[in-house]
């Protein structure tokens, strides 16, 4: 399955410079670091996280019943899509676990790459995926169009979903759309992608009661309880909210070493963006090029995203990382570029 593959994770050795991943690159955020160390790991947590639903919904003002937790958003999309009959959209390029989930549950995908179309498209009593702002490319959909959404996902009977994973990575909170499930990832925020542990806010009870009853029993562990606790503590809150400056000034530091080289970045609306790179091979084919790029900055200890599988052929996704892995990255570029080898 590895046109699904959604990342650039590889069994290799660990790379100099990792800009495939869109995790915090100043985390992990020491107090909810040192809470996760801290577990005891020799008991089960409790199978109904009872305490933890409790204190999501109470941090999310909803009734704890609408919490849903999961091993990490994948895991969650894929509950969802089985529990829904029907037609999978989504938006075009976007997270490709919406469209491994349908390929898993043996629906049919369907997708769009411009507002219209993607409303025209929404099926009936199926469900519909919109990345908040947009993965891989860092977009922010228009309230107008989520307004939209919200309305004729609702006249056709199909459950919306806002998958807010890199939400707090903008400047401002981006939009939602009324009536839609959200999803949270809030490894990515503080750091801790090896901990797997996300969670749904369902927009209403029953749904949750369905995602909950399909899950395998225990399926976030004692770690990923605890991280998710932390996860809502003021002291992690004002970690991250102090690391924002830094953020911003990495992500533009990157973008304009990027173009300096020649490269074409998409405007984004948050630490992490696509880039065309520059062209001085002889290979035609877009695939081609961004995969031959990925191999060859592999080799040299660095790692990007190839985004041919998202619907992106010929770009890569980078994310901010701090100074010195740029500067590595700019290095292996020239090198790269003075020998043709690109």
């Amino acid at each position: 399955m590895a046109d699904f593959d959604h990342g650039a994770t590889d069994s290799g050795p660990d790379p100099i410079a990792d800009f495939s991943s869109c995790s915090h690159p100043f985390g992990p955020c020491p107090v909810v670091l040192e809470t996760v160390r801290n577990v005891d790991p020799t008991h089960y947590p409790d199978p109904a996280y009872h305490a933890l639903r409790k204190r999501l919904g109470e941090f999310h003002t909803v009734d704890p019943n609408r919490i849903v937790p999961g091993a990490g958003v994948s895991e969650i999309i894929l509950r969802m899509v089985g529990a829904v009959a029907g037609d999978v959209l989504a938006w075009s390029p976007s997270f490709v676990e919406y469209r491994r989930a349908s390929h898993v549950h043996r629906r049919r995908f369907l997708h769009a790459s411009d507002p219209e179309t993607w409303l025209a498209r929404v099926p009936r009593s199926g469900i519909a995926f919109l990345c908040q702002p947009n993965n891989p490319d860092g977009k922010v959909h228009h309230q107008e169009f989520l307004d939209a959404a919200a309305h004729v996902c609702k006249a056709r009977e199909c459950r919306l979903v806002l998958d807010l994973a890199y939400a707090d990575f903008c400047p401002t909170p981006p939009g939602l759309a009324m009536g839609s499930d959200l999803l949270f990832a809030p490894n990515k925020k503080f750091g801790m992608t090896g901990i797997r542990a996300g969670f749904a806010v369902c927009a209403d009870a029953e749904f949750a009661a369905d995602l909950v009853a399909r899950a395998p029993s225990w399926v976030v562990g004692a770690h990923g309880v605890a991280f998710l606790h932390a996860s809502t503590e003021l002291e992690a809150m004002l970690w991250f909210e102090g690391t924002r400056a830094l953020l911003r000034s990495a992500a533009k530091n990157l973008e304009s070493m990027l173009g300096e080289h020649g490269w074409i970045p998409r405007p984004s609306e948050t630490h992490y963006f696509a880039a065309q790179p520059r062209r001085n091979s002889t290979l035609a084919d877009p695939a081609e090029h961004s995969a031959n790029w990925t191999l060859r900055l592999r080799q040299e200890g660095v790692r990007v995203r190839d985004l041919s599988n998202t619907g992106m052929p010929g770009w890569l996704r980078l994310a901010a990382r701090p100074e010195a892995e740029v500067a590595h990255l700019e290095s292996v570029i020239a090198r790269l570029e003075k020998s043709d080898s690109v």
